[in-house]
């Protein structure tokens, strides 16, 4: 294969396709007379193809030709190719492949390289063809190949494309029709750089490549010894110069090479031995391949071309082949090359090698080499039986290994079945020396896997328990156990070799932040983990079972890999952060820093010790270390070395001994030590049971049992909360779960944002936390409850104040109970479906019992605690008995308390002060309870305490599992969910209650759900509250409908909140005062949780307020742009049919902040805003001296007037959109505006500083939020005061009326209208004020350009902008004047220089200075105006985005300016002035100098002195000598 110079341009070549030439036999050409010649030499050539644009691909192919012509000494015959009767041996082959060439003379077939593959083919056209796979990596290619005839050999140089350009040279048997992989070997790696053109000369014993980094030719015997890099001298002499391709002429005893440059080709010779002998003898353009036959030279050109001539006279004899072109790399086949079997040194059996026989330059003419990896053994002609050491890498692209037994340490593919996909991640890797399998952790495929070494019976061993972020596994061979390290939820694993029994989770005795490698002493029974810290890291040893951690090494930089050496009693890791290797003694003594591996390898990442070696690994490159110690010490200063593998991805590394029997000891060898499931080795010699998941060890200690019946705790001991198991009774068999239990299981948990509910199921093989539902809404919940049947969940929320139940699933959630509750801990009894919970004041706790159905005040008050400062803790109820059990906290004594299930019969069971009895369970006749104090479970059973397992920590929760207690009458809500579309809630003794999720109401005539009419959004810091009623005509109080969160994320500090009824998913819009130049917005129907999409008005400072039209889609908003300016924006809705936001489209403003108001003949300053019945109401602050007052306007900002004055910069406006009615807020007082007439009447006494207002549809009922710091937020409905727990304070709020909307007929709407800009009831409205640059078509909707008129194209979408009433004939060269006759050049307006009479090209320009700016679209040839620096035009650099500037019209009629200003005649005169002013005092200086001149002697010596001057000029010159004497004097002086 022949590397391309880069020093030629390909750029006019095309693109370069592959292809081969058939080769030629007599048998196939019978009209040949072959007896005419003397012997018949054919080629077979690999063919490149260009493509260009009229050129199309063609395939790839192999083809061969027939050479005719004679060729002998006295005269050579033109040379032709019979294209005729050539012949395709192999098609097609990828564009993207590189082809190499050999040939089998003797057996006439061919050779070639396709990838990393070797492919032979038979020159008789059998279209099958056997190969060769060679290259152990992903990178390996094979850059040439060369047939040695003489023993049957391939020689292959193997480059690799990498970082370092490494390359080997590889021999291999020949590729017979088997198809089977023939043996090959190493015989020369080192120094070597990429390589090609590699040729043999077998009967010498030597071959010739040329080196391609180094770009030199190289030389060495055939079995690779007596690497020569210099034989010859000066072959790439010339700077630039690159060699291109080499050709051996054994016969003349010569090397023939190219040098190619960027002008061309030279062809060289050199003499074999002579390292001086290499001349020049011929120039042609750029050659890509040589070949010799005899004298006669054959060359392949970059043109495709193939030429020839006679080497010993190029220049004459030289020329192309005219029948043939597109040949780039080719072979001239003949039979001359075939030599008596006698001089073969491996003819004889052999010579005795038991696997390759190879020719040597020296006695005795031959050596034996053995297949790769493989040690040739000390009598020089047998190998060793496969290897002994090995190092095995796993890597993202593959599962590797490198034998150590040879020096080469060539990287080979394990070739497991699917090994050549490259699109696993393998991140570890072990191995078992007792079954001989290799181990690998697949990430993609989140399993462990393992094979034999060869390959053979892949099998998947563990795939529960992975998951991706699983970093390390150690095989334990004495117990067959496998552990492995997720380092994301900082667990340990343990699962059996073979995959027979359920992975679990290990329960390590410290707890452990990032855990990363782990390290077995199988027989001693101690694991070693690394583990990382947020700023310092350690190493910690632990029994195998994760008890009694001593062992621990402190302040390590991120060690990553650790590795055990048991014979030497030392523990070896890698540090990442600084690039080391360190080892200590088991004890903890003789810390040892092997190398600072920095400047070799990055961030080391796994390390193996095998013997006295250690090898380490980075993920930062392909390379990996070795480091020989001596006596445990580094053995020297060249004790370590990189070794480039070129393995892309390295990860894991294992050096093995594969002959070397497994040392293995203890109880756990035989029988697995009597154990049913895991068998750990202990230090103290004894065997440690350990059950699988879902199992419990029984009293024996050996035995494993599924468990029935089990504890859950929820332990908030690790990195996150975790779920842990434990027998119910017996040992107890603790075991970590990772939220993975035997049982259906929901779990709640909260934050300041946000809380989740979880549901965790163990039916399933691989369970895992699924959430069901989170967000800001479940913030404060804690504690819940499951009613199984029913398929509830119910839970309580302190922070909001309420209890609400959902669905299994999440999807409707219901309020139970509201007004002014606290509860915390909630209970069921599902045998009279009624619910218990302690509610929390500041003072007292109570005990509270309500029927499982909507009761708002909780219910009815069972037990109140009587002692200050007493708080109940715990509670479980006994539904059999009708018992309730509690506990409460007073100051240090814990009480557990028992009464009747009525409230009656108040009992005392136990008082202490050593116990804190934090959680209670009732099942089965038994108080089961959990002491925080004392770290024990255990239950009560009356007479006292009796602890079942001890050293229970930080437990957050617990339940009991198995089967649930089923009640003895049947739920009703069991089937069919009672009927119910949404929630069932099931009563006692009667018939269930169908219910919907909160603000709907359940239709009892068609059984369905429907939302509540109407009803209002309450905007606070990081949410939105949410209050209805069912109708208009309903009182909205929290007796009746709660006050809940909507499930909105990021909500920030609303200012101004509205909503779109009419929209399909009800969108919300709102101002974050956290972010004020955007619009947010949000479905509120639909999701349980969504965030909310944002719209950034980059015009504004900040946004003030917010309205929606919903009959005209339209959004109104007022904002500031600069100080003292605000404009109300208005905003096109445009319906989504998916889950998201309506889009927003710019329409315009309909109030300019910048013109003055006819109202208050000021500039407005618009803040708070309404919109409804197509009219447009504001506030108005400008007129800050008289207060502020309401201006009433249409939609498009026209037509106001002023409303009333009755107003404060805080008044707050709320508009009725089926009356033309408006409500405001005044000083003291809400007052109703009509606005048919304008007249304005207070209604209602109300508090100062109102913060938002909302009107029913009505008038009657009015909603106000005031701002009050000192307590909780309210409203004010009506004369009514509802307290919103948990809200600091009410920030915005807005109406939400669907009823309304849905009795609306909305074909009369602009919903299904594409109107330009406004619209009100269906019906398109003239557009808004267009800007003064602008042109209002006749529609009255769409504003153009002005420079976009007469231009005799059509803007307008009526056409108007080229009407002939307004252009006349157009003329796109011209514009046409106000006056409608006179016409200027289109390139004069708003040049800042008046040409019409009426100068009207120069009004309504867009930019503010039109003589030094210039509008790029005044062409019309943009839609957004934009202003660039007159100056800047014709300059030849586009600085308008549609090039306006660069104009050929306008450029045409440039008028140069200078400095940025325009060349006037004024500029003339003052020019002229100045030149006159220079030229009077030109002879003022002259004379001046004239006067001062002085000499130094003799003035006639000037000549002499040969002075140069400018003799006849009066400017004055600098004299300067052309030489002169030490001593002499210059000056300057003027003539």
């Amino acid at each position: 294969m022949i590397p391309r110079p880069s020093s030629i341009d390909w750029s006019e070549l095309g693109y370069m396709r592959n292809a081969f030439f058939h080769c030629f036999k007599k048998d196939f050409y019978p009209d040949i007379d072959h007896n005419a010649l003397e012997y018949t030499p054919f080629l077979i050539a690999f063919r490149m193809k260009f493509e260009t644009l009229s050129t199309p691909a063609k395939d790839s192919l192999i083809k061969a030709y027939p050479i005719f012509g004679r060729l002998d000494e006295v005269q050579i015959d033109p040379i032709t190719l019979h294209l005729s009767d050539s012949r395709i041996l192999y098609k097609p082959i990828g564009e993207e492949l590189q082809v190499s060439l050999a040939v089998d003379e003797k057996l006439s077939s061919g050779f070639f390289t396709l990838g990393q593959h070797i492919h032979r083919i038979p020159f008789n056209g059998s279209a099958d063809s056997s190969q060769l796979t060679v290259g152990g990596v992903l990178d390996d290619t094979p850059t040439a190949i060369a047939y040695d005839w003489l023993t049957d050999k391939i020689y292959i140089a193997i480059s690799t494309i990498g970082p370092d350009n490494s390359a080997r040279i590889e021999v291999c048997d020949k590729v017979r029709e088997t198809k089977k992989d023939g043996t090959c070997s190493v015989i020369l790696h080192d120094k070597l750089d990429y390589l090609h053109s590699l040729v043999l000369d077998p009967t010498d014993g030597n071959m010739y490549w040329i080196n391609a980094v180094q770009n030199q030719i190289e030389r060495a015997f055939m079995n690779g010894q007596h690497h020569d890099q210099h034989p010859f001298l000066n072959t790439a002499k010339s700077e630039g110069a690159t060699l291109t391709s080499l050709a051996l002429s054994r016969d003349e005893g010569r090397l023939f090479y190219a040098r190619t440059t960027k002008d061309g080709s030279e062809l060289w010779q050199c003499r074999l031995y002579e390292r001086q002998s290499c001349t020049q003898f011929f120039e042609t353009s750029h050659v890509l391949h040589l070949d010799v036959h005899e004298k006669q030279l054959f060359l392949s050109l970059t043109s495709g071309r193939l030429a020839t001539c006679e080497h010993a006279n190029c220049e004459a004899t030289f020329h192309e082949v005219e029948q043939i072109s597109e040949i780039e790399v080719f072979h001239v086949v003949h039979d001359e090359r075939k030599t008596d079997l006698d001089v073969n040194p491996c003819s004889k059996n052999n010579a005795g090698c038991s696997h390759l026989c190879l020719v040597a330059r020296i006695e005795p003419k031959r050596t034996c080499a053995c297949p790769i990896g493989v040690r040739l053994k000390e009598d020089g002609v047998n190998c060793e039986d496969g290897f002994n050491e090995v190092l095995i890498i796993s890597a993202i692209t593959g599962l590797f290994y490198v034998s150590l037994d040879t020096s080469d340490y060539t990287p080979q593919a394990i070739p497991y079945q699917g090994h050549e996909e490259s699109s696993h991640s393998l991140f570890d890797v072990d191995y078992d020396p007792v079954e001989g399998f290799v181990y690998w952790l697949d990430i993609t495929d989140t399993a462990i896997k393992r094979c034999r070494f060869n390959g053979s019976d892949l099998s998947v061993v563990i795939k529960e328990g992975i998951q991706q972020s699983a970093k390390t596994f150690r095989l334990d061979v004495v117990g067959r156990n496998i552990f492995w390290v997720d380092g994301e939820t900082a667990l340990i694993w343990i699962g059996k070799m073979d995959g027979s029994i359920s992975p679990r989770v290990l329960d390590v005795s410290t707890k452990l932040e990032n855990p990363h490698g782990i390290a077995i002493d199988s027989n001693g029974g101690f694991l070693y983990i690394t583990d990382w810290f947020e700023r310092s890291s350690r190493i910690v040893r632990v029994n195998l079972d994760g008890s009694d951690a001593q062992y621990s090494l402190q302040d390590f930089s991120y060690p990553t890999g650790v590795e055990l050496d048991l014979d030497g009693g030392r523990l070896y890791w890698a540090e990442s952060n600084h690039s080391l290797i360190r080892s200590i003694k088991l004890d903890g003594t003789d810390l040892l820093t092997y190398m600072q591996t920095s400047y070799k390898l990055v961030q080391p990442y796994s390390v193996s010790k095998l013997g006295n070696r250690i090898f380490c690994n980075s993920m930062a490159g392909r390379s990996f270390v070795e480091i020989v110690l001596r006596d445990g010490i580094l053995a020297g200063h060249d004790s370590s070395r990189v070794v480039e593998s070129q393995i892309y991805g390295p990860v894991g590394l294992r050096a093995v001994r594969l002959k070397e029997p497994a040392k293995r000891s203890g109880p756990c060898v035989k029988g697995n030590g009597g154990c049913s499931h895991y068998c750990l080795n202990s230090p103290s010699g004894s065997a440690r049971c350990l059950c699988g998941r879902g199992f419990e060890l029984q009293k024996d200690g050996r035995r494993c049992v599924r468990a029935t019946s089990s504890v859950i705790l929820l332990d908030g001991s690790g990195k996150r909360p975790d779920l842990v198991r434990m027998a119910l009774k017996g040992p107890r068999n603790l075991e970590k779960l990772y939220l993975q239990v035997s049982s259906s299981m929901y779990i709640a948990s909260s934050n300041d944002s946000s809380g989740t509910i979880e549901h965790v199921n163990l039916t399933s093989p691989t369970p895992r936390a699924a959430v069901i539902a989170s967000g800001v809404a479940l913030r404060g919940i804690s504690h819940l409850e499951i009613e199984p049947f029913a398929k509830l969940i119910v839970y309580s929320n302190a922070e909001f104040g309420r209890i609400e139940a959902c669905s299994l699933d999440g999807k409707q959630s219901k309020t139970l109970a509201w007004i002014d509750i606290r509860p915390t801990i909630v209970k069921l009894d599902l045998s009279r479906s009624e619910l218990y919970f302690v509610n929390e004041s500041v003072d007292i706790s109570s005990i509270n019992r309500m029927p499982l159905t909507v009761t708002p005040d909780g219910g009815q008050v069972l037990y109140r605690t009587t002692q200050p400062f007493s708080r109940i803790v715990a509670m479980a109820i006994d539904p059999k008995n009708r018992e309730i059990y509690w506990t409460e906290q007073n100051r240090g004594v814990n009480t557990l308390h028992k009464m009747s299930s009525n409230g009656t019969d108040p009992v005392v069971l136990s008082r202490s002060e050593e116990r804190r009895i934090a959680y209670l369970h009732f099942r089965e006749k038994s108080l089961y309870y959990v002491d925080s104090k004392k770290n024990e479970f255990g239950f009560f059973d009356g007479g006292g305490f009796h602890s079942v397992h001890a050293g229970v920590k930080n437990v957050r929760d617990f339940v009991i599992t198995g089967a649930a207690t089923k009640s003895e009458k049947k739920n009703p809500c069991e089937i069919d969910n009672g009927g119910c579309p949404e929630l069932c809630l099931p009563q006692f003794e009667t018939k269930p209650v169908c219910t919907c999720g909160d603000h709907r109401y359940f239709d009892v005539v068609t059984k369905s759900c429907h939302a509540n009419s109407h009803g209002l959004i309450l905007g606070s810091n990081g949410r939105f509250l949410y209050i209805t009623a069912k109708d208009s005509k309903s009182m909205m109080t929290q007796d009746h409908s709660p006050i809940t969160s909507l499930p909105i994320e990021k909500v920030g500090l609303p200012l101004s909140v509205a909503v779109d009824e009419l929209s399909r998913f009800a969108t919300l819009y709102w101002i974050d005062a956290n972010e004020p130049k955007v619009i947010r917005s949000v479905p509120m129907r639909g999701a349980n949780s969504v965030n909310p999409q944002s719209l950034l008005v980059s015009v504004c400072i900040h946004l003030r307020a917010l309205a929606v039209d919903t009959f005209g889609r339209q959004l109104f908003v007022s904002c500031v742009v600069s100080s003292g300016r605000s404009h109300i924006m208005v905003y096109r809705i445009q319906s989504s049919t998916s889950l998201q936001p309506d889009k927003l489209l710019h329409i315009g403003r309909v109030v300019k902040g910048d013109e003055i108001s006819p109202v208050t003949g000021k500039q407005p300053v618009p803040t708070e805003l309404a919109v409804g019945a197509r009219k447009l109401v504001y506030l108005d602050v400008s007129t800050r001296s008289g207060g502020p007052i309401l201006v009433v306007c249409d939609l498009d900002g026209r037509n106001c007037d002023k409303a009333s004055e009755r107003t404060t910069p805080y008044s707050r406006l709320s508009l009725l959109p089926s009356q033309s009615k408006l409500l405001f807020t005044g000083e003291d007082s809400i007052n109703k505006l009509d606005l048919t007439n304008l007249n304005t009447s207070p209604i209602k006494n109300g508090p100062e500083n109102v913060k938002a207002l909302f009107a029913s549809v009505e008038g009657e009922k009015v909603a106000l939020v005031p701002i009050d710091e000192k307590e909780d937020s309210f409203l004010i409905i009506g004369q009514e005061r509802l307290l919103i727990p948990g809200m600091s304070r009410v920030t915005a709020m807005a109406a939400f009326t669907s009823s309304e909307f849905a009795q609306f007929d909305r074909s009369r709407s602009c919903i299904h209208q594409e109107c330009t800009h406004l619209c009100a009831a269906h019906i398109c409205m003239p557009n808004v004020t267009c800007d003064p640059w602008e042109f209002l078509c006749r529609d009255q909707r769409t504003c153009v350009h002005s420079g976009a008129k007469c231009d005799n194209r059509l803007n307008c979408p009526d056409g108007s902008d080229e009407a002939p009433d307004i252009c006349g004939s157009i003329d796109a060269k011209t514009w046409t004047c106000g006056d409608k006759r006179t016409r200027i050049d289109r390139y004069l307006v708003c040049d800042g220089v008046p040409h019409c009479e009426d100068e009207s090209d120069e009004k309504g320009c867009k930019c503010s200075m039109p003589s030094s700016e210039m509008d790029c679209a005044i062409f019309g040839r943009m839609s957004q105006p934009e202003c660039v620096q007159r100056k800047l035009r014709c300059d030849h650099h586009y600085d308008c985005s549609n090039g306006a500037d660069e104009d050929e019209r306008l450029c045409a009629t440039f008028t140069p300016e200078v400095a940025g200003f325009r060349v006037t005649f004024t500029h003339i005169m003052f020019g002229a002035v100045i030149l006159l002013l220079l030229l009077a005092i030109c002879p003022i200086c002259v004379f001046f100098c004239y006067s001062k001149k002085r000499t130094t002697g003799v003035e006639q010596s000037v000549a002499d002195r040969r002075y140069h001057q400018f003799v006849g000029q009066n400017d004055p010159s600098l004299l300067v000598p052309l030489s002169g004497a030490p001593g002499d004097h210059y000056e300057i002086s003027c003539f």
